[in-house]
């Protein structure tokens, strides 16, 4: 059983920069628990935190991303990615932005 604290689909929110803080946005993020059992049946949780952004300008290109917790990286798929699991997903194009 996977529960959500948020079940409904996300838009992207338009970003607010944090007071104070020159260059950085706060983005809403939704908490995803996942249980996982052991041999023993001990039951832990697992916790992905996920939101909507969008990227890039003149048009900005919105898609869902997973944040990694434990680092201050974002990674986002490419577009000339071409495995099936970038296939499965929203992909950054590159020459639709000309802050790219």
């Amino acid at each position: 059983m996977v529960s959500h604290e948020h079940n409904e689909p996300q838009e992207p929110q338009e970003l607010t920069e944090s007071p104070g803080v020159p260059n950085m946005y706060t983005v809403r993020l939704e908490r995803q628990v996942i249980p996982l059992h052991s041999e023993d049946g001990i039951v832990q949780h697992k916790s992905a935190y996920y939101g909507a952004i969008q990227v890039g300008g003149l048009i900005p290109q919105s898609m869902n991303v997973v944040f990694d917790t434990g680092s201050g990286h974002l990674v986002i798929p490419s577009a000339i990615c071409r495995s099936e699991t970038c296939r499965a997903h929203q992909r950054y194009r590159r020459k639709a932005s000309i802050s790219a």
